[in-house]
């Protein structure tokens, strides 16, 4: 299965990002590829959303106070 998409979205999570984020987008991005190549997801749509969803919740990647 084509996941280009899923490395597209990826570099867009990564932009601008701390390096610990960029390594943690890249760990989702592993996860979330291999899923979505064994039909782990029923559309693109939803492995997208895991992605951003396993990204959003990762401490690396959340917003600084």
């Amino acid at each position: 299965m084509d996941t280009k998409f899923l490395d597209q979205v990826a570099e867009q999570l990564k932009r601008g990002k701390s390096p610990e984020c960029r390594r943690a987008v890249e760990r989702k991005l592993e996860r979330v590829r291999k899923q979505y190549e064994d039909a782990g997801y029923e559309n693109q749509a939803a492995a997208l959303k895991e992605l951003r969803d396993l990204v959003q919740a990762d401490a690396n990647c959340r917003a600084k106070r």
